[in-house]
């Protein structure tokens, strides 16, 4: 279909290239041809950038894919905002933001005084161009975040996807043994959907403390036994991977028989992956940061879950009229 027949189009930043491809494949299987675009970038002297949409989308709904760098998401703030706004330029019908990591999640309250809240700052930002009318996202960091947006949120749920892969490459489908663990009490109700995914494992929940700035402490642990265990930590951020390898050292000097590591957005940070390679474990987690795909190829202990078929299930829905999403989050 040429791209001007169709009412849909994917326009994705060049980080997300590869993973928009891959959606629109998935799309295509169902019957969906919509055109991928990817955003130009001009770079002059004096630091300032230029974005181009190599294509004309007026009229038309677009589904932006933009990726958010793991320690420095400022200058992707303004690419977002900018894009946007050309394409508000270009007279677009319509523009559903698919964003699978976002950045500022967990400054998603004032932990003390004088400090702002920059996810609903972040989410202000993002929604003062009235043609954003939508936003498909995987993981906020509390459901409440939703609120932060006054549009529609496609708040998407990995647990199926990392649940599959473990099932399947790491464990071997033996279940048995199985325990998952929530490392904080913050990820507990997280925890608890992921162990239904692996056939209703038994779990456990460290308790914590974060002395300072990434800095973790255990203070004490509730649930069920570690003795002889293959363990799944389960969370929504791996930064500098402090809290992941704090509990896992924990679960093996309690008898764990394995430890893996899952996390949605593997922001690997700092001396993450020095920490994690010295580990030994096997850890997962998924594409919202791209640059992830390609620290896979270099490290054997570290795999990464596509996060395409959730994102072009989502994007499915959005194009029928009384389309669903509420299956893509059970």
């Amino acid at each position: 279909m040429d791209g001007l027949d169709c009412p849909f189009v994917i326009v994705s930043s060049p980080d997300m290239a590869t993973l928009a491809d891959s959606v629109v494949e998935l799309l295509q299987e169902r019957g969906l041809e919509i055109p991928h675009y990817e955003v130009e970038y001009t770079a002059f002297a004096n630091g300032e950038i230029e974005p181009y949409i190599p294509h004309t989308i007026r009229r038309q709904h677009v589904f932006f894919m933009h990726s958010f760098s793991p320690n420095e998401p400022h200058a992707d703030i303004m690419k977002m905002l900018m894009v946007n706004d050309a394409m508000m330029r270009a007279n677009v019908g319509g523009i559903t933001v698919v964003a699978p990591y976002l950045p500022y999640l967990r400054q998603d309250r004032k932990a003390k005084p004088r400090v702002p809240i920059t996810a609903k700052l972040f989410a202000d930002l993002l929604t003062q161009n009235k043609r954003v009318e939508g936003l498909i996202t995987i993981d906020l960091h509390t459901e409440a975040e939703e609120g932060f947006y006054p549009i529609p949120v496609d708040h998407l749920p990995s647990r199926s996807l990392f649940a599959k892969h473990i099932r399947n490459n790491i464990l071997r489908g033996n279940l048995d043994n199985v325990l998952v663990v929530a490392p904080d009490t913050g990820s507990a109700k997280r925890n608890r959907k992921f162990a239904v995914k692996l056939n209703n494992a038994l779990m456990a929940i460290f308790d914590k403390d974060r002395p300072g700035k990434n800095k973790t402490k255990i203070m004490g642990k509730t649930g069920a036994s570690i003795q002889g265990v293959d363990a799944v930590i389960y969370d929504d951020i791996a930064d500098t991977a402090g809290t992941a390898c704090d509990t896992a050292d924990a679960l093996m000097s309690e008898g764990a028989k394995s430890v893996t590591i899952a996390a949605t957005h593997g922001l690997l940070n700092g001396s993450a992956i020095e920490r994690l390679s010295k580990s030994g474990h096997r850890v997962v987690v998924s594409d919202s940061i791209p640059r992830n795909t390609e620290l896979a190829k270099e490290h054997s202990w570290l795999s990464v879950v596509s996060t395409a078929p959730l994102i072009a299930n989502a994007i499915y829905q959005n194009t029928l009229v009384g389309g669903s999403i509420s299956r893509l989050t059970e």
